[in-house]
């Protein structure tokens, strides 16, 4: 038994899995961990498994699973800086005007915003209600801080993809964007009127009716003398009128032949 596997031995099989089932219903353990009982416990293909499977022995092992779970990982990954910058437009801008120049900056579908981060290298955030925790919680750090974010601005989160966190070309960067958005021209251009005067749009009559007698507008039954003649029509219908009456034609005497004449003489 020590060079079988337990776990898929056909004579401990059913004994291994009746004291998993047994500490599942002890409620000790979550779950997920008693799944990962049989996979510790196998020893097939020269796998270093278990040659015990007591109810004592898998307590332990659960034990072990669940402080291997709890136990945060040490190694964590490096968190990017991010950065932001708030572009400045020009006051007196009516809420039309500064989404319009969002719109612009941002592009149909974030075309503009593409071009951008691939031209600078670096990844763009616009805080909203779908952004990330990350980046509204330093939204509400700025707000709080003194930050006068109002909508005419817009507040931009970036991150350096190459880790290229040199404050010179962080600066650069600020300012290009800044340019970009200085550039956008809130002040849309309207298409040109041509002075067409009204009488090219109407549409004059190729000969007046006014004079012609001949031309009367159709008399409109009210409605409701129309449904008084339908009613009368469909009354005259469902009359059914008396058939005549005829006499019943006279049965003709029988008519015997001259054989049986003669027999009854």
């Amino acid at each position: 038994m020590e060079n079988s596997c337990i776990v898929h031995n056909k004579k401990t099989l059913s004994k291994f899995h009746g004291n998993i089932n047994q500490l599942r219903r002890t409620n000790e353990f979550n779950i997920s961990i008693l799944k990962q009982l049989p996979k510790r416990c196998c020893s097939c293909n020269e796998k270093i498994g278990e040659s015990l499977f007591t109810i004592d022995h898998l307590r332990k092992l659960c034990h072990e699973i669940q402080s291997l779970q709890t136990t945060p990982s040490i190694i964590s990954e490096p968190v990017k800086p991010i950065h932001h910058v708030l572009l400045k437009s020009s006051t007196g801008l009516l809420t039309r005007q500064s989404n319009f120049k969002a719109g612009r900056f941002v592009g149909r579908g974030g075309e503009n915003i593409k071009k951008i981060e691939n031209e600078l290298n670096i990844n763009i955030n616009i805080p909203n209600k779908k952004s990330m925790k990350i980046y509204r919680e330093l939204e509400k750090k700025l707000r709080l801080n003194g930050e006068n974010i109002h909508p005419p601005d817009l507040l931009v989160f970036f991150t350096m993809k190459n880790n290229d966190n040199d404050q010179n070309n962080i600066e650069k960067i600020k300012q290009s964007l800044q340019d970009k958005w200085n550039k956008i021209d809130v002040n849309k251009k309207s298409r040109p009127f041509t002075n067409q005067t009204l009488s090219s749009f109407i549409i004059q009559p190729s000969a007046s009716i006014e004079g012609d007698s001949r031309w009367r507008p159709k008399k409109r039954i009210p409605k409701t003398k129309q449904k008084l003649r339908e009613k009368q029509v469909n009354e005259q219908e469902e009359i059914i009128c008396p058939q005549p009456y005829f006499k019943p034609l006279s049965m003709p005497q029988e008519i015997t032949p001259k054989s049986a004449r003669k027999n009854k003489k």
